[in-house]
C-alpha cells in the first residue's frame, strides 16, 4: 500500500513537471492562459499583476484565439461552473463583470495599438465605433477589454486607470 502511495506521488510530480502550463493555467496553441477574477483590477493594475507573475495581459492573434479567450472567460464567470470542493479555494473566484481585459493598448502613441507582450497586431475585433474617436475621450482610452454587450464579445477601448471599470482579466505566457 505504501508503494502505491509513493508511485502516485511520483506520477503527480512527473505530470506537473512535464505540464506545458503552470497549475491552474490552461493551454491553447502553445500558450498558457490564466483567468483572474480576483483581484479585480483596472487595465493598468491587471497588466502589472500579469507581469509580476511572468506573463502579460493576453494578446489575440486569430478568431480562434479570440473565441478561446471568450469561452475561457465566459466559463469562468458562469455561476454554474462546477469545481471540486478541493479546488474551490484554489481557483480564481467568479466575476460576473460584462468585460475582461486584454493586452491591446495605445499608451505609447495615440491611435497606434500594440500588445503588451510586444507581439504584432495582426487581428482585431472592435465593436462598432471603436476604437473611440470622441475628442473628449482622446488620449484617455488607452487600454482594451472584451465587452460581452449583446453577447457579441467585441473589443472596446477604455481608460487604463479607471476607478470604476474594475474587473477580471486574462494573463498569457508561452507554454514550456
Amino acid at each position: 500500500m505504501a508503494l502505491k502511495g509513493i508511485a502516485l506521488l511520483v506520477l503527480i510530480f512527473v505530470t506537473n513537471t512535464l505540464a506545458a502550463c503552470p497549475m491552474y493555467w490552461t493551454e491553447f496553441n502553445g500558450n498558457c492562459y490564466l483567468y483572474v477574477g480576483t483581484p479585480a483590477s483596472n487595465w493598468k493594475r491587471a497588466e502589472e499583476y500579469c507581469v509580476n507573475g511572468g506573463s502579460h495581459l493576453a494578446s489575440v492573434h486569430s478568431k480562434e484565439e479570440d473565441d478561446y479567450i471568450r469561452d475561457l472567460w465566459r466559463m469562468s464567470r458562469n455561476e454554474q461552473t462546477f469545481f471540486l470542493d478541493a479546488l474551490k479555494e484554489k481557483v480564481a473566484p467568479i466575476s460576473v463583470a460584462p468585460f475582461v481585459y486584454i493586452g491591446l493598448n495605445d499608451r505609447a502613441k495615440e491611435g497606434t495599438y500594440e500588445w503588451t507582450d510586444g507581439s504584432p497586431v495582426d487581428y482585431v475585433n472592435w465593436m462598432r465605433n471603436n476604437p473611440s474617436s470622441d475628442p473628449a475621450l482622446s488620449g484617455r482610452e488607452d487600454g482594451v477589454f472584451i465587452w460581452d454587450r449583446k453577447n457579441e464579445g467585441k473589443w472596446n477601448d477604455v481608460r487604463t486607470k479607471s476607478p470604476i471599470l474594475i474587473g477580471p482579466f486574462i494573463c498569457k505566457r508561452p507554454a514550456i
